[in-house]
């Protein structure tokens, strides 16, 4: 379990995060993301989410290969909610939008990060717009990758 520190910080940013005016960038969403990777599931942790899923929407530049890769690593340890869920609607049309092509560390820490992920159509979507990133892949994925990727897919319903 986090710390009371730790959820003492969540809880304070996310008025910060409702707050703020700003249009995120790709990089600060992927970073902030990225960010709770090793943060349990906890109120406090799905108050951020749910704060910081209106600014994905709102992001108007599409994400990067990295910015993806980063943001939905750092899903890893969030439960199956309804704030994960928000979340990866708000960033699916992101993936889709995305032009730039995957490398395959990205692929693999996007799908590893979905590992906690239960089978939603939120979930599904967030699938049929990386399968196409994936084929576009120029490179071989390597073992690793491949290794991240699958286990991501654990508790995906076919």
């Amino acid at each position: 379990a986090d710390s009371t520190e730790l959820r003492s910080i969540l809880a304070a940013i996310v008025p910060k995060i409702i707050q703020c005016s700003e249009q995120l960038k790709g990089q600060e969403i992927g970073n902030a993301l990225y960010g709770l990777q090793r943060c349990t599931d906890s109120t406090e942790l799905r108050a951020v989410l749910a704060a910081i899923a209106p600014k994905v929407i709102q992001c108007s530049a599409p994400l990067k290969g990295q910015h993806i890769g980063n943001a939905l690593y750092g899903l890893q340890r969030c439960a199956d909610s309804t704030e994960s869920r928000a979340l990866l609607a708000a960033i699916t049309p992101q993936i889709i939008q995305c032009s730039e092509t995957l490398k395959e560390q990205e692929i693999g820490n996007a799908f590893y990060g979905l590992q906690r992920c239960e089978d939603s159509s939120e979930l599904r979507s967030v699938l049929a717009a990386m399968a196409p990133k994936i084929i576009q892949c120029p490179e071989p994925l390597k073992g690793q990758a491949i290794g991240n990727a699958l286990y991501g897919l654990q508790r995906c319903a076919d």
